[in-house]
This record gives C-alpha cells, structure tokens and sequence, in this order.
C-alpha cells in the first residue's frame, strides 16, 4: 500500500513539475488590444492600440515581454494594466523592446513612460536608450522619479520608432511590488504618452498676417485728408 501511495505521489509530482516546464518553454503568446492574458501572476490587459507578444517566465522569474507595437491615432496615452491575481505573481515584468508608430498626423517632440500603482523603474540603467529609426529618433532620457521616464526628440507623423532590442541590456524593467495576500492592492499600469509639438502656422500665412498687419498701421498713421473749404 505504502508502494502505490509513494509512486503515485511520486507520478503526480512528475505531473506538476512536467507542467512547470511546459509553461515556462511554452511558445510566446500574442495579445491584441482589447484583450487579456495571465502569466506570472498578473493578468496583462493592454488597451486598444497596443499588441503585446508575451515570452513567459523565465528562470530568474521575470515575466518577459517580448515586444509591443503601439499605434497612436491621438495624443494618448495608451495603457498596459497588469492586474495581480496571486499571491506568488512575480515581481520583475520585463519589456524586451517597443515599437511605436506615430499615426497622430502632428510631429511629435518627445516621449515618456510612466507607472502608477504599485510599481517603479530602479534608474537610468534600467530603461530604454533613446529610440532610433532613421526617419525619427528621441536623444536624451530623463528619470525625474523612479515612476517617470522621458525622452525628447522628434517623432515625425507615420513614422516609427523602435525602443529596446535583444542585446538585454536595453530593456525596460518594471520592479512591482506584489501583495503577498494575492490582492489587487498591488495592481500597476504603464502608460506611453506622445509630446506633441507645438503647431507652427505654414510660412504663406505669417506673411499674408504680417502684410495685413502693415496696411491697418499704415492706415493708422496716416494724416487725414484735409476737407477742402468752399
């Protein structure tokens, strides 16, 4: 009796840790805008206009986000909202590299990521370099607080920027702080946010402006006419 319970322990183990296994060498999962998944502990609910392509957890027990492609038709921002739904959900979520495409028709001049709820970015090292595309780039980055990362740079209309890559050391880690309870003390959203430039009037109409300027002054300045005396 003490054989079958021992082997059927032993199967059931075999079970749980083949399992294991198969989630963690388990093929990427695509999520569409709109739509959700759960890995890691954390169900991953990006908004329309963001497609994320999610890894999994690897060994260092990160949840790994492969790639994102974000399409901005406004000024944003646009949100991934990670929701905890247990008590073990990891605490490191990496995002392996982004691509954005600015479909906003205005010119941007910079970029930022930020996090609210539980969550943070542990310092210039732990966040993307400036994008680069060769019609768009961002060239400086600045961690004011360790929840806001921006970049300045212009981002023209339909062009696309691509942030990250596979060298690892160009990724944007999000440290999160999980409720050890499980509860969704501990929910966070990252959100990207366009800075639109400012809208400058087309040269033809500052000169038609400056000409109508002209003549109302020179009307004001000149004398009137003298009344002729009969």
């Amino acid at each position: 009796m003490r054989v079958l319970f021992k082997t059927s322990v032993m199967a059931a183990l075999s079970l749980i840790l083949g399992a294991g296994v198969l989630r963690s060498n388990a093929a990427p999962v695509s999520v569409v805008g709109g739509n959700s998944t759960t890995v890691g502990g954390w169900q991953i609910s990006p908004d329309p206009g963001i497609n994320l392509n999610v890894t999994g957890v690897n060994s260092n027990q990160t949840l790994v986000i492969q790639g994102e492609s974000a399409t901005f038709d406004s000024d944003g921002p646009l949100n991934v909202t990670f929701t905890q739904l247990s008590a073990d959900a990891v605490a490191i979520i990496d995002f392996q590299g982004v691509t954005i495409d600015n479909a906003t028709g205005q010119e941007w001049s910079g970029f930022a990521f930020s996090l609210t709820g539980s969550g943070s970015f542990d310092g210039p090292s732990s966040v993307f370099a400036p994008g680069m595309n060769p019609s768009s780039g961002h060239n400086i980055v600045s961690l004011s607080t360790p929840t806001v990362v921006k970049y300045s740079g212009t981002q023209l209309s339909e062009a696309v920027s691509t942030w990250g890559g596979t060298a690892g050391s160009d990724d944007l880690l999000i440290t999160a702080d999980p409720s050890e309870s499980g509860s969704d003390d501990s929910n966070l959203v990252l959100s990207q946010t366009p800075v639109v430039s400012e809208v400058r009037a087309p040269l033809a109409a500052w000169q038609s402006l400056t000409g109508l300027l002209f003549v109302i002054f020179i009307t004001l300045i000149r004398p009137p006419k003298p009344v002729p005396i009969a």
